[in-house]
């Protein structure tokens, strides 16, 4: 999560890539479930299939964001001239696009010379950190500002089915 009200800065470790494209998309608010379930991790599996042991990994950063959303983003930057911070890189994503909205943000970061090696992740950009507690019937939700730690009232919560549709609209207090 990147607070809106702070500094948009992601730490990256590059190693042997002079050059990089650093893309953004911004993931539609209708898309965010699909995206959740097909794209915006990463996925580690394995056990057994009989007498067989597998493991797998996949890497959704391949996923075509545009699907999802829309680019809103796209710089090149030689690594000489990236800030470093601890033996990160660090990319300023304070543009004017995230700076105005809040929402679901996917980061890619790729070599330009070599299409394979790349890294990707989900940023948020919002204040508000959400805990949902279920109940036996009902379920409540506390909405607190990520950078004070303070309750919000107002904040809109919408509970989402599997199928994407709102069942329930409600305001904290």
């Amino acid at each position: 999560y990147l607070t809106n009200k702070g500094e948009k800065n992601v730490g990256v470790r590059i190693i042997n890539v002079p050059e990089v494209k650093v893309e953004i998309y911004k993931i539609y608010e209708n898309n965010l479930l699909e995206y959740f379930r097909r794209g915006g991790y990463a996925s580690y599996d394995y056990g057994y299939e009989g007498d067989y042991y597998y493991d797998s990994y996949y890497d959704y950063s391949s996923i075509e964001y545009g699907n999802y959303g829309d680019l809103v983003f796209s710089k090149t930057y030689d690594y000489k001239d990236i800030k470093k911070k601890d033996g990160a890189s660090i990319i300023s994503l304070d543009f004017n696009e995230i700076s105005k909205f809040k929402g679901v943000y996917a980061v890619r970061v790729s070599s330009t010379k070599d299409y394979w090696i790349k890294a990707s992740k989900t940023i948020a950009v919002s204040d508000i950190g959400l805990i949902a507690k279920e109940g036996e019937d009902e379920v409540v939700v506390f909405a607190n500002s990520i950078l004070t730690a303070k309750s919000l009232s107002g904040v809109e919560v919408n509970l989402i089915s599997s199928n994407n549709q709102s069942i329930l609209q409600a305001t904290t207090d």
